[in-house]
């Protein structure tokens, strides 16, 4: 586990907090976390009774963007792969393969962000989370 203590300008209400990760959810922005990874805010739950009960859990996805106008290796024959070889590759620019999901639970009123920063497969370390959740 790890955690974040997310700050913002005054007022900072717990309520202010649930709005801003409300706002960043319905977003959907796609964050560059090095050459081939990306993070989106992908789920929250719990929002209208948040500040309440003190608690908003949600999930960070991690998943690898890949760039299909990079260059492809092909592994039968140890080359970079032909034009012949990718006319069958279709992959939809919305699909992104090997997503992860990263739990968080939030604290509005302490706004503190807790995260299960290794769970089994699923890593997101505290830098990353630090540059994800600014």
């Amino acid at each position: 586990m790890s955690a974040l203590n997310i700050t913002m300008h005054s007022p900072h209400s717990p309520q202010r907090y649930v709005d801003l990760l409300n706002c960043a959810l319905n977003r959907r922005k796609i964050f560059k976390q090095g050459e081939i990874h990306a993070l989106m805010l992908g789920s929250l739950t719990g929002t209208a009774s948040a500040v309440d009960k003190n608690e908003l859990t949600g999930e960070v996805f991690r998943f690898v963007k890949v760039d299909a106008a990079e260059p492809w290796f092909n592994s039968a024959t140890l080359k970079q792969a032909t034009d012949d070889d990718l006319d069958d590759i279709s992959i939809p620019q919305h699909l992104y393969a090997h997503m992860q999901r990263i739990q968080f639970v939030f604290l509005p009123k302490e706004h503190q962000l807790w995260f299960a920063s290794v769970d089994g497969k699923n890593r997101l370390g505290p830098l990353k989370a630090e540059s994800f959740f600014p």
